[in-house]
């Protein structure tokens, strides 16, 4: 039985109603084949390499392309389809498809009616990502809105959602319904990337509404998309108008908690009316019925306040302090917190942690029969690594643990602060195969005193020295030693 094309592929995980994939729907029938195979998130690399920096294709890639393209469309058979699919397959189309377009326009020798349709039959044929790309990029080309309905089936999938936005924009006279009507459906890179379309037509009520609402949560960062969001929807005025609903109230403090956390985008600094915003927030959902979200973005607004880098109107500063701290003091923040803690809702499990975290309850003794039931449950090693005093991380470190390279790091970087603590385990992180784990078990050693590391420990970092296979390794043991004083072993 052969490989299932893409376009099968999504159209069998396409839910009857709702958003998103079924279960399986993301992994596409390339996977494993592919640069990056499924390690990124759909839509990531695309996303992460669309920079200047990383858009300079050489001459002879967008000769290769191209010939197999002419060939195609002069002797359409599937032998050609298949050059044009070997042409592409293994390179990031992104890169290439601008000039790629611009030579397509201006060759001469192509049969561009035969090419339109080998095109639309190899994008629906293919199991290959890249050239999926590329077909779609090129339909766009034609302009005929016959292609929307596919285009828009291959939205869906967020690997391909970006070139099927562009595509709809040369097609559709009018675009924004059909990116509104995808962007509904979708929560990862591909909203992203259609949200970054919308805003610019926020003159449109429904579009600004939704926008404000919901268009700033996806699963990415809510920083990527904040921004641009307050700016054009002008958030402060939305918020200030009548009294707003609770999804208004929400959708705000996505957006303004995704401009007050780190982010790859700019934050709350970059929104001149940001602090006017902020004040109208915090007086809506004063006296409302208080949910735990809430408690970190007010926390998150409180701390920003305070560092003297953020400078505020004096008047705004002091009645957002002065409100926030009331708020923070109430007496139901710990009963809510304490009743989501095993929420089987990952995200509502991980607020109600965090805030659990910032009043210092206690909840260790609550969470650990959890992780004794559910060991393999790489958050909630990591909640409590990252919170445990020195009495708890001991228990941590007696629990039958997973041979999961990912509870090894979470408990190494935990170690740091217990100078002397598991010493087995960490030994068992300098001999792992994974360079990672080395490299991390030395990195703990290497913040330790010396008195605090048993012989064994310290013999295993001077044989890595000499005998690693990698030089970054041998380097950093080499390092340790330096920091211990102690004589390292020759290259």
């Amino acid at each position: 039985m052969g490989v299932a094309s893409i376009y099968e592929h999504i159209r069998s995980h396409l839910p009857a109603e709702g958003p998103g994939l079924l279960p399986g729907g993301e992994a596409l029938p390339d996977s494993g084949f592919t640069p990056g195979g499924e390690r990124m998130a759909p839509g990531a690399a695309d996303g992460l390499s669309n920079q200047p920096l990383f858009l300079q294709p050489k001459p002879e890639e967008i000769d290769s392309i191209l010939a197999a393209l002419v060939d195609l469309s002069r002797r359409p058979t599937l032998r050609s389809r298949r050059q044009v699919e070997s042409t592409i397959r293994h390179r990031r189309c992104i890169r290439l498809i601008d000039p790629l377009l611009e030579a397509v326009r201006a060759e001469t020798r192509m049969n561009q009616s035969v090419l339109y349709t080998e095109l639309r039959t190899l994008l629906v044929t293919t199991h290959w990502r890249e050239a999926v790309k590329l077909c779609i990029a090129l339909l766009g080309l034609y302009r005929r809105p016959s292609d929307t309905d596919l285009l828009l089936t291959f939205g869906r999938h967020e690997e391909f959602t970006l070139f099927a936005a562009v595509a709809l924009g040369s097609i559709l006279e009018d675009p924004v319904p059909a990116w509104f009507g995808l962007a509904q459906q979708l929560s990862g890179w591909g909203k992203v990337h259609l949200v970054g379309r919308l805003v610019k037509h926020t003159d449109r009520p429904d579009v600004r509404d939704w926008l404000l609402r919901c268009g700033c949560a996806n699963q990415i960062d809510d920083n990527l998309l904040a921004l641009p969001i307050a700016t054009e929807c002008r958030l402060h005025e939305a918020l200030a108008e009548s009294v707003p609903d609770d999804a208004l109230l929400e959708g705000a403090r996505r957006i303004l908690n995704g401009l007050l956390e780190p982010g790859p985008a700019p934050g709350l600094d970059a929104y001149e009316q940001g602090p006017e915003a902020c004040l109208w927030w915090v007086r809506r959902v004063e006296g409302r019925t208080p949910r735990l979200p809430q408690f970190l973005t007010l926390s998150n607004l409180l701390q920003w306040i305070e560092e003297p880098d953020h400078i505020w109107p004096t008047e705004i500063a002091a009645e957002v302090r002065e409100r926030v701290g009331r708020m923070l003091r109430a007496e139901k923040w710990p009963a809510l917190a304490l009743a989501e803690l095993d929420s089987p809702d990952p995200t509502a499990a991980w607020v109600a942690r965090e805030t659990a975290r910032r009043l210092e309850l206690p909840v260790f003794p609550r969470l650990l029969p959890l992780l004794q039931a559910e060991p393999g449950n790489i958050a909630l090693w990591a909640y409590l690594a990252a919170s445990a005093d020195r009495s708890e991380m001991e228990r941590l470190l007696s629990l039958p643990q997973q041979p999961r390279n990912d509870v090894l790091s979470v408990l190494l970087r935990a170690l740091r602060r217990f100078p002397g603590l598991g010493a087995t385990l960490i030994l068992h992180g300098l001999e792992d195969e994974q360079a990672a784990s080395r490299l991390l078990a030395l990195d703990v050693l290497g913040r330790w005193p010396v008195y605090c590391v048993l012989p064994e420990l310290a013999l295993k970092v001077i044989d890595l020295t000499r005998d690693d296979p990698l030089g970054v390794v041998r380097k950093a043991a080499r390092g340790v030693l330096k920091g211990w004083k102690m004589p390292g072993g020759a290259e």
